[in-house]
């Protein structure tokens, strides 16, 4: 109960879909995209939340905040190099509620891994929810289950591979590797049944 009040604590959408600089207000949207979600919900349909690199975080939270103030269950979450957003207690709370929640990892994307590092500055570590998939292309795209693990415990391999891709030149193979496409080409290559 303790994640499901702090989700509720949480700044109102309106506040998140405001994006200063951009034309028009999108927090003006905010009430329809409740209740269509609201709409949709009552008829039964399926909902999915998706979203890619800080998007796929913002939809993890969405997901939570709209199972724990509205009670809305998704059928599924599904996100493309999401970043991590919360604690061990907020994943082990998600989990629980048996949303299914798949992540896709493209190679070795950065936004994944972010935040690299304890930011709380006692002791917390950021993990992703569900259940991961890392997808490499050598030619033919592979895919591999992700270890229950937090990122926070990769800091060394991250460390690595960002020094031997600024030792070599190929620096921009990481962002290079975030590019959404290459989320939609390892997708089209399964076969979903």
């Amino acid at each position: 109960q303790e994640y499901s009040d702090q989700l509720d604590n949480l700044p109102d959408f309106d506040t998140v879909f405001h994006v200063p600089g951009i034309g028009g207000q999108p927090a003006e949207y905010a009430d329809t995209v409740f209740e269509l979600i609201q709409i949709l919900n009552n008829r039964n349909c399926k909902i999915y939340y998706t979203g890619h690199s800080l998007g796929g975080g913002l939809a993890t939270l969405f997901c939570a905040k709209m199972l724990a103030r509205y009670q809305i269950r998704p059928h599924a979450l599904v996100t493309f190099g999401a970043t991590a957003v919360g604690d061990l207690g907020f994943k082990n709370w998600f989990d629980e509620q048996g949303i299914t929640s798949w992540r896709f990892v493209h190679s070795n994307e950065f936004a994944p891994m972010v935040p690299p590092f304890p930011f709380l500055g006692d002791g917390h570590q950021f993990y992703h929810v569900g259940t991961g998939y890392q997808s490499s292309q050598s030619p033919l795209f592979t895919f591999q289950q992700l270890p229950d693990e937090p990122y926070q415990e990769r800091v060394e391999e991250i460390n690595q591979v960002l020094s031997n891709k600024l030792k070599d030149g190929s620096i921009m193979d990481i962002v290079v590797e975030h590019n959404p496409m290459y989320h939609i080409l390892a997708l089209d290559a399964l076969q979903w049944s």
